[in-house]
C-alpha cells in the first residue's frame, strides 16, 4: 500500500509537507496552491487512501472538494473553473477529474475522491450510458451536488439552469418572429439536452405546428452542429429557424448555412444554448440562452460547505433542488421569418 514518503517521491516535496496537507493540518495555510495540488494529485495516481476511521477519530476533514465532470468543452470548463474559485474562496481546495463521457471512468473518480480525499463532491453533467444503478452507487452520500444534469434524481441535491425556462424563451422569440418551421438539433441521452428537446416539441404542439420532420440528434460539438445544420438545411422545405440544444452545435449550424449560401438572418435564424463567450464574435453574433454559471457555483458551494460542516448527527438527508433562471440574450443571428 502505498505510503507518505511515497506520495513525497511522486511530488517532489518533503514528507513533512505531505502530512500537513493529506491531514490538513492548520500550517497548511502557509504553502502554495500549487503545493497542495501537486500534493493531491500525486496522492491520487499512485493510490494513496487516507484512512477515514482515523481522520473521523482526529475530528479532522481533509478540506478537500472533489470535482467530476462528463468532459471537457467549453462550457463545463468555464463551469469548472468558476466552481474551483468559489471553493477556495470558502477555504476548500479543488481535485477534478475527467470521465470522458464514461460512465465507469465516473464511477472509478467517484470512488477514488470520495474514498481517499474528499469531503464532498460535485458532478457537473451526466455521462453518456450512466445506468440507475451506477448512479445510486455515485450518489449514495449527502455530500454530493449535481449540476448541469437536467433532470432531478430522487434524493440527490441539483443546482442546475432551469432548461426547462430557457428553452421556452429560445422558443417563444422565434414564435414571436413568425417562424413556422422551427428544427431542433441536439443529443438524445444528456438530461439537460432532453428537458430542452422537449420543450422544443412541446411548444410546436400547442402552437399547431409540424416539428417530427425538423428533429435531428446527434452528438455534440462544432462538427456535429455543422452535420445537422447541413441535413436539415437540405430537407424540403428547409427549416427557417433552428434551435440548437448547445451554442457549440448552433456554430456548427451557422458554418452550414454559410456553406450551403443561406444567408443569417434572412433566410435562416439560429439559436442556442449556454452563453459561451464565443457566441458574441461569431459572425453574425449568436442569439443564446445564457446560463448563469457564476451563481450556480456560488450556490453549489454554499449548499456543499453547509453540508460538510455538519455532523453527522445533525446532517439533513433531504436533498434541495434548485434551478437558477437563464437569460436570453438576441443578437444578430435572428430574424423575422421570410415571408
Amino acid at each position: 500500500m502505498p505510503t507518505m514518503r511515497d506520495v513525497a517521491k511522486k511530488a517532489g516535496v518533503s514528507q513533512s509537507t505531505v502530512s500537513r496537507v493529506l491531514n490538513y493540518d492548520s500550517a497548511s495555510v502557509t504553502l502554495s496552491q500549487e503545493t497542495i495540488d501537486k500534493v493531491l494529485r500525486a496522492a491520487a495516481e499512485i493510490g494513496y487512501r487516507i484512512d477515514p476511521v482515523a481522520r473521523a477519530l482526529k475530528g479532522k476533514s481533509t478540506g478537500v472538494v472533489g470535482i467530476i465532470v462528463r468532459r471537457i468543452d467549453e462550457f463545463l470548463a468555464r463551469l469548472l473553473t468558476e466552481l474551483s474559485a468559489t471553493f477556495r474562496q470558502a477555504g476548500y481546495t479543488t481535485i477534478d477529474g475527467t470521465a470522458s463521457n464514461n460512465p465507469n471512468e465516473t464511477l472509478r473518480l467517484h470512488d477514488l475522491f470520495e474514498t481517499r480525499f474528499c469531503d464532498g463532491l460535485v458532478l457537473a453533467a451526466d455521462p453518456k450510458g450512466l445506468s440507475k444503478e451506477q448512479a445510486r452507487n455515485i450518489f449514495d452520500s449527502s455530500n454530493v451536488i449535481m449540476t448541469a444534469w437536467g433532470v432531478p434524481l430522487p434524493g440527490v441535491s441539483l443546482v442546475s439552469t432551469d432548461n426547462r425556462k430557457g428553452a421556452q424563451k429560445a422558443m417563444q422569440h422565434l414564435l414571436e418572429l413568425g417562424h413556422e418551421r422551427i428544427a431542433f438539433c441536439g443529443v438524445d441521452w444528456a438530461g439537460d439536452y432532453t428537458v430542452r428537446r422537449q420543450v422544443y416539441e412541446e411548444m410546436m404542439q400547442a402552437a399547431g405546428l409540424p416539428y417530427a420532420h425538423y428533429v435531428y440528434l446527434t452528438e455534440e460539438g462544432l462538427h456535429a452542429g455543422y452535420e445537422a445544420g447541413q441535413h436539415l438545411l437540405s430537407l424540403a422545405p428547409p427549416p427557417t429557424a433552428i434551435f440548437a440544444a448547445e451554442d457549440l452545435m448552433a456554430l456548427g449550424v451557422l458554418r452550414a448555412a454559410y456553406t450551403r449560401g443561406v444567408a443569417v438572418p434572412e433566410q435562416l435564424s439560429v439559436v442556442g444554448f449556454d452563453g459561451l463567450p464565443m457566441a458574441e464574435f461569431a459572425t453574425p453574433s449568436l442569439t443564446t440562452v445564457h446560463q448563469p454559471i457564476t451563481e450556480i457555483a456560488h450556490l453549489i458551494t454554499e449548499m456543499l460547505v453547509a453540508r460538510m460542516s455538519q455532523t453527522d448527527a445533525g446532517r439533513s438527508s433531504d436533498a434541495q433542488v434548485v434551478f437558477v433562471e437563464p437569460e436570453l440574450i438576441i443578437r444578430e443571428s435572428t430574424g423575422p421569418a421570410p415571408s
